[in-house]
């Protein structure tokens, strides 16, 4: 329906989510308008290189999104979300008003910690605590990875996979009266696809060409990696 209408998209959130989402429209959609706006001035994950968030923002430009940083949107919950509507106004923090056919909303997500809501490890955001070994705090034999887990990182599935690891070799060495391994974030890996044919990144802390990025993910999402670990055949 995007190809028809709506005429504009508002993109709310600027973080790695919302700028990978507001380059893809632009890309796939460049006669659409598109605003992403941001409550801070800095785009994507703050754990990026200070260089490799500039260049998103570069990326951006270059499409012809337009941004409105350091800006936040009033009432976003009783906004209509992910629906094109004709003209709806969208009010700013700052007085200004803005219209728009269709706000998607990129600003993050709570954990849903429906399943151990008892629990006094949580965090405000609904994650859990954990140690370095990812025991859940006050338990020895239970762990957490992934969201769920309040590990300072940014949120992702590549870290996801390597909780696992970790968590499984912890619980193999607990049941074996071993030592436990340690988890650590160590050098941020990350890859923005800002469209088919761009992206930003940087690879154990150093930033990546946006030629290396687009040729190495930008075009597939790197689908064949899931399909190889599931070990399934790509339709």
């Amino acid at each position: 329906h995007l190809h028809q209408f709506p005429y504009s998209v508002l993109v709310v959130g600027g973080g790695s989510t919302g700028v990978e989402m507001a380059a893809e429209i632009k890309t796939e959609y460049p006669d659409k308008k598109v605003v992403l706006i941001h409550s801070r001035i800095g785009l994507a994950d703050p754990e990026l290189l200070p260089s490799v968030r500039q260049q998103a923002k570069e990326v951006l430009l270059e499409k012809g999104v337009e941004l409105r940083l350091g800006q936040k949107v009033v009432s976003l919950s009783e906004l209509q979300l992910n629906v094109t509507q004709r003209n709806m106004e969208v009010a700013t923090e700052r007085g200004e008003t803005l219209t728009t056919d269709l706000i998607v909303c990129c600003t993050g997500l709570k954990v849903n910690s429906a399943a151990y809501a008892s629990t006094d490890s949580l965090t405000d955001s609904g994650a859990l605590k954990v140690n370095q070994h990812l025991q859940i705090q006050g338990f020895s034999n239970i762990f957490a990875v992934g969201d769920c887990a309040d590990v300072k990182e940014p949120k992702m599935a590549y870290h996801a996979g390597l909780h696992a690891a970790v968590a499984v070799s912890n619980i193999t060495n607990g049941l074996r009266g071993k030592e436990l391994t340690s988890y650590h974030t160590g050098n941020i890996t990350m890859l923005l696809a800002m469209g088919r044919n761009d992206g930003v990144g940087q690879f154990n802390g150093l930033k990546l060409p946006r030629s290396v990025v687009a040729l190495g993910k930008s075009r597939d999402l790197l689908l064949w990696k899931s399909w190889r670990e599931m070990k399934q055949t790509q339709p």
